[in-house]
């Protein structure tokens, strides 16, 4: 692509992001690098800031999370778990009260890989990145987040911000009313909020530099600037294997759950191109994309998933960062 071209955010982005975007993608169908049904799905994740996938998910993909998943709450299961009050920690650890999550599933079950890198995933990343896709974050949820509508941008940190992309992959059919995923369709090309300083302004919200402050500010503008320009939100309703695939920048966020009994079984894998890194190469020795399929790769903060390659199933969380339960044991 020519290097004369203006993208939408401050940050750059992927080529899709670029006002040069209708000319590169009639030229990549022209060449044959896309076919006419990818480019399409291209089209609208351009237009709108994601795009659903119905059903991509096997049955017996999703089978195979479900029991990975139940395994991960039993003692010795080397699976990492988080929830809001408690920080991280063993998954088992924490109580059945459906606040838990399981933290990088893809690196310790097998099945939460083959489920990111389904063929129709694979090749959208592929095909959206110009290289092939990482995925170096990833989370399971039992009930939604109930997160306020935020984009990625200001808390997954990496060296080119805009240049991520993420999956929901549901594990269950989904209701109104059971937390689920929200998100303002078209906010990927909203105004970029400016975190940091106007000397070095950054795409990434940080508590010490920032303050709550700015924070409740950037949460704040994407409300402001989804009412100026009349951008109701959407949820998603979807069912078993269905995914959702967004931009880096769309604004999206957990309801509230009205359904106290309602589960919202889910995977949320985020990824970049393999040439793009983690913020955690700073403080971590291990970061090495790892080959899953197919031309996809992955790579956590937590873990090293090259032990797999020597015999280490479950994975144990590495040392160094403070935050592992590892540490101490």
């Amino acid at each position: 692509m020519t290097t004369d071209v203006r993208y939408h955010s401050h940050f750059g982005g992927n080529w899709i992001d670029t006002d040069r975007f209708e000319d590169e993608l009639s030229q990549r169908v022209a060449s044959g690098s896309l076919t006419p049904e990818l480019a399409e799905q291209v089209r609208t994740f351009e237009r709108d800031g994601y795009i659903i996938m119905g059903g991509i998910v096997p049955e017996e993909i999703l089978n195979a999370i479900d029991d990975e998943v139940a395994s991960a709450w039993e003692p010795g299961s080397g699976f990492l778990g988080r929830n809001p009050k408690q920080g991280l920690g063993w998954a088992h650890e924490f109580p059945a009260d459906g606040n838990r999550r399981i933290v990088d599933p893809i690196v310790n079950a097998p099945s939460a890989q083959l489920a990111a890198f389904v063929p129709e995933i694979r090749d959208f990343m592929a095909a959206i990145f110009d290289e092939d896709p990482l995925a170096f974050q990833s989370l399971f949820f039992e009930r939604g987040s109930q997160q306020r509508i935020h984009q990625d941008t200001a808390y997954v940190v990496v060296s080119e911000p805009v240049t991520i992309a993420a999956a929901w992959i549901a594990l269950e059919d989904v209701e109104e009313g059971n937390g689920e995923l929200v998100y303002y369709p078209g906010s990927h090309r909203f105004d970029d909020f400016m975190f940091g300083t106007p000397e070095e302004p950054s795409k990434s919200w940080n508590q010490g530099r920032d303050g709550q402050d700015m924070h409740k500010a950037f949460l704040q503008g994407l409300d402001d600037q989804a009412a100026a320009r009349g951008i109701d939100v959407a949820r998603f309703l979807p069912k078993r294997g269905d995914v959702l695939l967004w931009h880096a920048d769309l604004a999206h966020g957990g309801s509230k759950q009205t359904n106290e009994d309602a589960s919202r079984r889910s995977i949320v894998v985020h990824y970049m191109p393999k040439s793009v890194q983690p913020n955690y190469v700073n403080f971590t020795k291990h970061f090495r994309p790892y080959p899953v399929r197919d031309g996809g790769y992955m790579s956590s903060r937590h873990y090293d998933p090259y032990l797999l390659d020597e015999g280490h199933k479950p994975v144990l969380p590495v040392e160094g960062l403070g935050l592992s339960p590892f540490e101490g044991a």
